[in-house]
Formats: C-alpha cells, structure tokens, sequence
C-alpha cells in the first residue's frame, strides 16, 4: 500500500491501495490537519528532493508529489468564462439537474481536477 509523509507537515499523512489515488487522498488530510492551524511556509520541490533522506526513499520508489492547500470557505471571487455554447450549454444542464448553480459546478469541476494532479515516480 502507497503511503505518503507531507515534509512540510509534522505528523501528516495519507495513504493509498492505489499509486493513482495518493494525490487526491493527500489532499484532505492536508485540509484537517490545518484547520484552524497557522499555515506553514511551503518548500519548494526542488530544495525537497536535494534532501538526502528524501533522495533515499525517492531511489527506493517512493513518490515526490507537490499537493496544493486548498483552503475552502473563503472570500468569493469572480470568474467571467467564455467557452462553446454548447458547452455551456451542457454546463448549465449538468448544473441544474444536480441542483447547483453553474458557478459551483464548475468551482467542482475545477477542484476535482486539481485534486487528480500528479505524482512523480522514480
């Protein structure tokens, strides 16, 4: 089973049956365990896999991933889309027959795909 230790993160971690799930399934402990908490300054990968234990475990077939915070329930914003018709169009169908406004449809849309991200394998 995949697992994942977040190294900005004291004592976070997640686990996957599957390589393809470790990113969405790092996502939201990410999520629990700051909540209320001080965000931490993040590293930058690339000084994260110049450290030699991550480079051991990295050489052993480990997954370096970078995993976005994304911290929900804050300031709205406003997002002006222009797209195909019938796109939006099938945009708007999707919406109302799940009873949600386009805006949340596509504020969905857009976190599941960042959460689906990637992974960097050795």
């Amino acid at each position: 089973m995949p697992t994942d230790l977040v190294s900005d993160i004291p004592g976070c971690h997640s686990a996957a049956d599957d390589e393809e799930d470790l990113f969405p399934n790092a996502c939201q402990p990410i999520i629990l365990h700051l909540e209320g908490e001080e965000i931490p300054e993040s590293r930058k990968i690339a000084g994260i896999r110049r450290l030699e234990k991550v480079r051991r475990v990295h050489a052993r077939g480990a997954y370096l991933m970078s995993v976005p915070f994304l911290r929900t329930g804050g300031r709205k914003g406003r997002l002006n889309v222009t797209g195909d018709e019938q796109m939006i169009s099938a945009i708007a169908d999707a919406a109302r027959h799940r009873g949600i406004t386009r805006s949340a449809f596509l504020m969905q849309a857009a976190r599941r795909e960042i959460m689906r991200g990637g992974a960097e394998s050795p």
